[in-house]
């Protein structure tokens, strides 16, 4: 298991999407707790310890993937906020509120947030963006208008 931990950071690409597969296989979700919490590691490994703990959806990951959004990384960020819209924890969902609410500097990672929350609960997603759009921060509103794009593209 540490293998397949330290390939996701220092292999050569095939060997990490080997490891990436094989941990997700795995299922254990712990070691790769470990490794997002380790802000000493290199960010190539955390962003992807971030994006296979959304492919294993294990509530044990939500408080790393919380505060994993604020990471100084914005792939770690946008990872983590991917993942947490795959768990199935009321947190996950509030965090993703916390973020379409709040806006971010990089609006990918609220956009994917409001993406998120509409796959998990529809109508209180849209309670959530209604209440954003009274609001008069401008990065919220372009998300919106954004999520609401998407939304109409797809039908």
């Amino acid at each position: 298991m540490q293998t397949l931990v330290y390939q996701l950071s220092y292999a050569e690409t095939t060997a990490r999407v080997h490891a990436e597969h094989a941990l997700i296989h795995e299922g254990d979700p712990l070691p790769l707790i470990a490794l997002l919490q380790d802000t000493s590691a290199p960010k190539e490994g955390r962003w992807r310890a971030a994006a296979i703990l959304g492919d294993l959806a294990d509530n044990r990951a939500l408080e790393s993937l919380v505060t994993a959004l604020h990471d100084d990384d914005p792939d770690v960020r946008n990872w983590a906020a991917w993942s947490l819209c795959a768990l199935d924890h009321p947190g996950a969902f509030a965090a993703l509120s916390d973020l379409v609410l709040n806006g971010a500097a990089d609006e990918q990672i609220p956009f994917m947030a409001g993406l998120g929350m509409i796959n998990r609960d529809r109508a209180r997603a849209e309670a959530i963006f209604a209440q954003a759009a009274l609001g008069d921060n401008e990065v919220t509103r372009r998300v919106l208008w954004g999520v609401q794009a998407y939304l109409n593209h797809i039908g």
